[in-house]
């Protein structure tokens, strides 16, 4: 069995805060109509099935209300990996040196959805936090993922060493050459 049968953030952790952002902006205008606001995300058709099928501009009905009509709008769904780098030197942006040191996303350290060496090079960066999960796996008696325990990511993040967190331009460049 894994750490949370299932994924351990879901998407409401996420948008709940930003929706009681939302009631809080909105009753600040005072407004005598109902508020139009845009919620603009990055999320990408690349990163899932499922933010695949999600289209560009659709209304969020569960969010709205009488007060306030809300527009989710998704500027980037349809960019590649390549169209997000080129944005980014194109911008001028810093980026997380996570990248440099060969993160391929970031998100939470230990995300139960990413790839086993995304996982290695998180336990890598992070070997004290990667100690940490590995106690609690061993307390709890189940595996991280199913299939997939921390104690083999430990194992062979101990075996490769540690990874310094660098900031030398190699993620821009790697993806901009690929």
């Amino acid at each position: 069995m894994a750490f949370g049968g299932g994924p351990l953030l879901h998407s409401d952790q996420k948008r709940g805060p930003v929706r009681v952002l939302i009631t809080e902006l909105v009753a600040q205008l005072g407004l005598e109509r109902p508020a139009r606001v845009v919620n603009c995300l990055g999320l990408r058709a690349a990163e899932s099935a499922a933010r695949a099928r999600r289209v560009d501009v659709t209304t969020d009905e569960a969010a709205s209300s009488g007060r306030r009509t809300i527009t989710t709008w998704l500027p980037i769904l349809r960019w590649s990996d390549r169209d997000v780098w080129q944005a980014i030197a194109d911008a001028g942006t810093p980026y997380h040196p996570a990248y440099d040191s060969g993160m391929k996303r970031l998100s939470c350290s230990f995300c139960v959805l990413a790839d086993e060496d995304s996982l290695v090079t998180a336990a890598r960066l992070r070997p004290a936090l990667a100690e940490r999960y590995l106690a609690l796996e061993q307390q709890l008696g189940h595996t991280f993922k199913d299939g997939l325990s921390i104690a083999a990511i430990v194992a062979r993040a101990r075996e490769l060493g540690p990874l310094p967190l660098v900031a030398d331009g190699s993620a821009l460049r790697m993806a901009l050459a690929a």
